[in-house]
């Protein structure tokens, strides 16, 4: 699960990176934060994870061990106590074992959860620095789609006539230029 979210919080990153690309330098750092704390978190707990299934294997086989020794015994008193050691745990061989499998386990499910906290604190940060820096709607918005219009319509243009020589001056084509623009603008069609 902590490889997934690896990518997922990558994906995030690199996304997010872009969809802030206008948003102050201090209010980007901040919204991307939780995702690079995300994947360094979540390759912690990959490390912990496996770390922590190699304490569990060598305690496992101690008490299999203990297992085979106690049924190798004759004496029903030893066998009882033995038994009962490998049932609580707490005798030499097994107990620092137990405890370093169990201590393990808590620091790598804290950083199972800790990702996806983080994961998720990363999501309402960037949702928060959008809500923060979106221009309020108004003219200047007609204005840019507007300007954006005539740019992508002379662009297409200039591609069009590129072939043609001379090219020609600008008011030849601006006949062109605003049907383009209504054209994409939907205005044409009716």
């Amino acid at each position: 699960m902590l490889t997934w979210a690896i990518g997922l919080m990558g994906v995030g990153l690199a996304y997010g990176y872009s969809l802030l690309g206008h948003a102050p330098w201090s209010l980007r750092c901040a919204a991307l934060l939780p995702w690079v704390l995300g994947i360094l978190t979540a390759l912690t707990g990959r490390i912990l994870g496996a770390e922590c299934r190699n304490q569990n294997d060598r305690y496992y086989s101690a008490e299999v061990t203990s297992l085979g020794l106690a049924a190798a015994e004759e004496d029903p008193q030893t066998i009882r106590r033995m038994f009962s050691e490998l049932i609580r745990a707490t005798e030499a061989p097994l107990a620092p074992l137990k405890a370093s499998a169990e201590r393990f386990m808590r620091w790598a499910n804290g950083f199972y959860y800790g990702t996806h906290a983080l994961f998720g604190l990363g999501v309402i940060a960037v949702a928060a620095v959008l809500l923060t820096i979106v221009p309020a709607p108004g003219p200047h918005i007609k204005e840019d789609l507007g300007a954006q219009l005539r740019r992508e319509c002379e662009s297409i243009i200039r591609e069009y006539v590129r072939g043609e020589d001379p090219p020609g001056p600008a008011e030849k084509y601006e006949p062109l230029t605003k049907f383009c623009i209504e054209r994409r603008a939907g205005l044409g069609e009716k």
